[in-house]
């Protein structure tokens, strides 16, 4: 599979990196696979709308079992991971994790009763934390969440009492996502079923994405993620996304992001850029680790002048993530990453063609002088 099109008026055909995902009709008629994600293998688990979801179902069963409302977040996630705390009324408090996610500090030295989230992000296994909650284990009654959302695909997930993972950010689908627990899990009469309303928005956006204006798909994604901003209580999974997933070959996705990881990396050291205006964040996979995308830290006022500018040649790049908090010289490196870190695409409908490309648009920002 290539690169993503997009038809455009006047039926001029432009081609387009990154962003989401779309459904086909190729994605419906694909005979069921046997290769799934790793934790749908395991038993105890909820198929679900939701990341946010997943962790409510995860505080909810905490709380059920004596857990008290206080946890551990790292300082650097996503705003919605938070949410299902705070709506649970949970006291927050946070660790670092450096400015390069894998250098920790700040960590509790004592744990009773607590929740502990950690993250494994953009698919890098992130071992040290691993260690650390395995030696607090065996000293400390604790609970451990373990997010996976930015890493489904990894050989190693579900090792402590909670796992959540969110298939959007990997497959094309409009929703779902998944909870893992050592422990029974039961639907009860919590978890609403699927939100069509979002559902629709969002499969309709996928579906005519490579025939419309950006202006009409994205109004229609905008309009999704309104509607569960204000995150009340958790669903489950669309039966329309549970049959796309059944159809999903995780094993060609897994091999196609880890080739094409490689071959940026590649790319990026044959180009020999300043690292003080863009080195990656990491430049290595493990066996069985599967990257959400390559980060990149690109000098702070250089970042957004570079991603609009791949924005106007149709490569788009998130940012993970940028943090809404005041200036605090104790998360000086959260906010040093949260304005220098840009995702470049590398997910499966890519081949090394349109990795040529997306190199070469680096390339042309910095050899140009665009900084």
């Amino acid at each position: 599979m290539t690169s993503t099109t997009v038809l455009t008026t006047g039926n001029e055909l432009n081609v387009t990196l990154g962003g989401e995902l779309e459904i086909t009709l190729e994605d419906f008629l694909k005979p069921e696979s046997n290769s799934i994600v790793p934790l749908c293998s395991k038993e105890n688990t909820l198929y679900l709308d939701s990341g946010r979801s997943a962790i409510y179902l995860a505080l909810s069963d905490i709380l059920s079992q004596g857990g008290k409302r206080e946890a551990w977040l790292p300082r650097y996630c996503c705003q919605s991971v938070e949410l299902p705390f705070l709506k649970l009324g949970f006291t927050l408090n946070y660790y670092s994790t450096g400015r390069d996610l894998n250098t920790p500090c700040g960590l509790p030295e004592k744990l009773a009763g607590e929740t502990f989230l950690f993250i494994h992000y953009f698919g890098k296994r992130n071992l040290i934390l691993e260690q650390y909650l395995e030696a607090m284990k065996e000293r400390h009654s604790f609970f451990i969440i373990e997010d996976c959302v930015q890493a489904m695909l990894n050989s190693h997930p579900g090792k402590f009492d909670y796992a959540v993972c969110s298939f959007r950010k990997f497959f094309p689908q409009p929703d779902g996502a998944l909870l893992y627990s050592h422990y029974p899990l039961e639907e009860g009469n919590m978890i609403e079923p699927a939100d069509e309303a979002f559902v629709s928005r969002r499969l309709i956006g996928k579906l005519i994405r490579p025939y419309s204006s950006d202006k009409i798909f994205l109004d229609l994604f905008a309009e999704a993620e309104n509607m569960i901003d204000n995150f009340a209580k958790p669903r489950k999974i669309s039966y329309i996304s549970k049959y796309l997933l059944s159809r999903t070959n995780a094993a060609e996705i897994t091999a196609k992001r880890r080739n094409n990881f490689f071959y940026l990396i590649n790319g990026l050291k044959r180009r020999e850029y300043d690292e003080d205006l863009i080195h990656p964040l990491f430049d290595s996979l493990e066996q069985g680790e599967v990257p959400l995308g390559l980060p990149i830290v690109v000098a702070p006022s250089y970042r957004d002048r570079l991603r609009e500018y791949l924005a106007d040649q149709r490569v788009f790049c998130p940012v993970h993530w940028q943090l809404k908090m005041k200036e605090d010289s104790l998360w000086r490196h959260e906010l040093e990453l949260s304005r220098s870190i840009l995702t470049l695409p590398l997910d499966q409908r890519l081949d090394f063609s349109s990795l040529d490309n997306l190199l070469a648009k680096l390339s042309d920002f910095f050899q140009t002088k665009k900084v």
